[in-house]
């Protein structure tokens, strides 16, 4: 438990240093290609007067610096709330008031940092003629409330994806730390130097955007992650709190179990279909292909549980009973010792003349004897 804390220290810096990284490396990335932009209009003959002219509305550090660095700044708050304060208690089934506390200043926090993101910040682009010539510089805005909404869903539903990563990473670390062998260990020390430096990498080449996200491969990890997200919970609900009652299919808890299983499978599926079918293109088909691989991979690997684990039991049971029956052999060979010593010590008694010692031995040995052969009958 000790390490796992550190690990999570060790996680907070690593995060902390990869954003500062990854936006430190936008900023200048961004300022080059404003460079780039006026270069490259100068070159195709645009007068300074008209590019100046045309970017008269725009300041760089206003447009640009300030609501990159404040929108890192807020959802890196709100990813520190959520990993360290509110899903510990979504995780212990601790529903009250201070965990709807810590969701809803999420939930604020995101909203705040996408509104201030998109309504300050500018982009630019060439005027070109009906000869496609650049002609000049067009400065204009993507805010859009409904763009507001979207990618607020988008940056909650990337913690959720981080989430069940280092969630998964944290029980591999546990299962590795309860290994007795030491290379267990430095397996486990191989694995977190592989995510710091992929998460090093990323802050260093990568390139995670808001404004294209929805074409690219951020819209379809989200839909694994929370693919993922929906059976691991969908299937541990239904490997406690269904299978137990499989045999009395017409209890109470049967039922309930059942119920709250399919609306699990129902919201991840829903969840699913909205950034599948982004921006409302809606289809019933589609959610009924999702619904139906959450609920039938949730069902597989619940019962594949069960299977494991009644295989984990047996095999346990086997194992005890060869200890028992070792230790059994054990206690077998230490008395037939203590007996031929006994024995040894009665013969030279007997030839040293000392019968009272002799007749002691020989006592004390009938004695244990008793004690073990006979002792455990129901009368004696």
């Amino acid at each position: 438990m000790q390490t796992l804390r550190k690990i999570r220290n060790y996680e907070a810096l690593l995060i902390i240093i990869s954003v500062i990284i990854y936006f430190t490396r936008k900023l200048f990335q961004e300022a080059n290609d404003f460079d780039a932009i006026i270069e490259i209009a100068e070159a195709n003959k645009v007068p300074l007067k008209i590019i100046w002219q045309n970017l008269e509305g725009y300041n760089h550090i206003d447009n640009n610096n300030f609501p990159t660095i404040v929108a890192a700044s807020l959802f890196l708050i709100a990813w520190y709330i959520f990993h360290y304060m509110a899903f510990p208690k979504i995780k212990e089934k601790q529903f009250d008031s201070t965990t709807f506390t810590f969701v809803f200043i999420i939930v604020v926090v995101i909203f705040a940092g996408v509104q201030i993101y998109d309504y300050f910040k500018l982009y630019i682009q060439y005027k070109q003629d009906n000869q496609g010539n650049i002609i000049g510089l067009k400065v204009f805005s993507q805010y859009r409330k409904l763009l507001v909404v979207q990618n607020t869903f988008v940056v909650f539903a990337l913690l959720l994806f981080y989430e069940l990563f280092a969630q998964l990473y944290y029980f591999i670390h546990t299962k590795l730390r309860e290994e007795e062998e030491e290379n267990f260990r430095y397996l486990d020390y191989f694995l977190f130097s592989f995510i710091s430096i992929a998460s090093i990498s990323i802050a260093l080449f990568g390139n995670i955007s808001l404004e294209n996200y929805w074409f690219g491969g951020i819209r379809e990890s989200l839909m694994l992650g929370i693919g993922a997200l929906t059976i691991y919970y969908a299937q541990s609900y239904f490997h406690r709190n269904v299978l137990p009652y499989f045999a009395d299919f017409q209890s109470k808890e049967f039922s309930s179990g059942c119920s709250v299983f399919v609306i699990i499978n129902i919201t991840g599926s829903f969840l699913n279909w909205l950034v599948a079918s982004f921006p409302f293109r809606f289809d019933s088909g589609v959610f009924l292909i999702l619904f139906t691989i959450v609920f039938v991979a949730s069902i597989f690997i619940g019962f594949l549980r069960k299977v494991f684990i009644k295989e984990k039991t047996q095999l346990k049971t086997a194992v005890s009973q060869k200890s028992a029956e070792l230790s059994n052999l054990r206690s077998q060979i230490n008395p037939h010792f203590l007996f031929n010593a006994l024995n040894t010590l009665y013969s030279v008694s007997l030839k040293e003349s000392a019968e009272k010692t002799a007749d002691g031995i020989q006592k004390l040995g009938d004695m244990m004897r008793f004690m073990l052969n006979e002792n455990h009958q129901d009368r004696i």
